[in-house]
C-alpha cells in the first residue's frame, strides 16, 4: 500500500468535507482562493512561486493543527496537498527500509500535520516534510532495541495476543519486526487509525527511552512520565493518549486471532 493508502487519500471522497467547506474557508482565510476549489489546490501550488504557495500552506496549518483549530477535514487537505512530497520520501527512504516505510511515512506526515507548531514555524511544507522524515528514522531506530516492547504489548492479554506478540513464536522475526507487521496489518484491515498507529510507536520509542515496569498497564505503557512526554509531543493530555492507547491495544487483542488467520 502507498502513503495515500494508508491515508486514505486515493479514494475521493475522503475530501468531500473539504470540499464542502472550501467556499467558507477562502471567505475566512483568502490565501486560500489560490484555489476556486479543492481539487485544484495542489496544482495551483505546484505552479505558484514557494512564498505564495508556502502562505497559502501556513494558512491551512493553524485549521489543520490540534493546537489550532483542530479541523480533521483541513489536516486531509493539508496531507493531500503535501502527499507528492511525502511519497517521493516515502521512495527515498523505502530503498534502505523497505516497503514498510509507506505506512510509516504515513503515520507521521499525519502526526506532524496535526501537531505543526503554526505560531511559531513558517515554512510549512519544508518543516512537515522534514520532520516527518526524521520522525521515520527515529522511529525505525528505536525498531531494532524493541525486545521488550512485545512483553510489554503481550502483558495485556496474553492469552490473545501472546499468539502474534512472542518473540518466541516458532519462525517469528525480531520482536520489532513483528510489531512493525502487526500494526501495519491492523492499519490495512481498518482495526486501529494511521494515526493510532503512528501514537502506539510513539508510547514504543519513548518507552526505549525511559525506564518502564512491565507489570503495569499495558506492560508501563500507560505510565503517567512516558503518556506525558507523548502527550506533549502530540499536542493532547496525557489522559486522552493513556485512553487512545488503550482502546488501540483492545483493538488488537480483540482482533488477534484475524492477524493469526492471516499470517498463518
Amino acid at each position: 500500500m502507498s502513503v495515500a493508502d494508508f491515508l486514505q487519500l486515493d479514494d475521493r471522497a475522503t475530501l468531500d468535507g473539504a470540499r464542502d467547506k472550501w467556499a467558507t474557508w477562502t471567505a475566512g482565510q483568502p490565501r486560500l482562493g489560490l484555489a476556486a476549489r479543492v481539487d485544484d489546490l495542489r496544482e495551483q501550488l505546484a505552479a505558484a512561486d514557494r512564498l505564495t504557495a508556502d502562505s497559502v500552506l501556513a494558512a491551512l496549518a493553524p485549521m489543520a493543527a490540534e493546537a489550532g483549530q483542530d479541523d480533521h477535514d483541513a489536516a486531509l487537505v493539508l496531507c493531500w496537498a503535501l502527499l507528492p512530497g511525502a511519497c517521493r520520501l516515502a521512495a527515498h527512504l523505502r530503498r534502505g527500509l523497505g516497503e514498510e516505510v509507506d505506512c510509516a511515512v504515513a503515520g507521521q506526515l499525519w502526526i506532524e500535520v496535526r501537531t505543526f507548531p503554526f505560531e511559531r514555524l513558517d515554512r510549512v511544507a519544508a518543516n512537515i516534510l522534514a520532520n516527518t522524515r526524521v520522525g521515520v528514522l527515529r522511529r525505525f531506530e528505536a525498531y531494532s532495541r524493541m525486545g521488550r516492547m512485545t512483553a510489554s504489548t503481550v502483558s495485556v492479554d496474553p492469552a490473545r495476543l501472546g499468539t502474534w506478540m512472542s518473540a518466541e513464536q516458532e519462525g517469528a522475526g525480531p520482536p520489532g519486526q513483528e510489531l512493525l507487521e502487526v500494526l501495519d496489518w491492523a492499519c490495512q484491515a481498518r482495526v486501529i487509525s494511521v494515526a493510532d498507529r503512528g501514537l502506539l510507536l510513539a508510547l514504543v520509542h519513548e518507552a526505549d527511552t525511559v525506564p518502564v515496569r512491565a507489570a503495569r498497564e499495558l506492560g508501563g505503557l500507560a505510565g503517567n512520565e512516558l503518556s506525558e512526554r507523548v502527550a506533549a509531543q502530540w499536542g493532547v493530555t496525557s489522559r486522552t493518549v493513556r485512553r487512545r492507547a488503550r482502546k488501540s491495544v483492545a483493538a488488537l487483542a480483540a482482533h488477534a486471532s484475524d492477524y493469526v488467520d492471516v499470517s498463518a
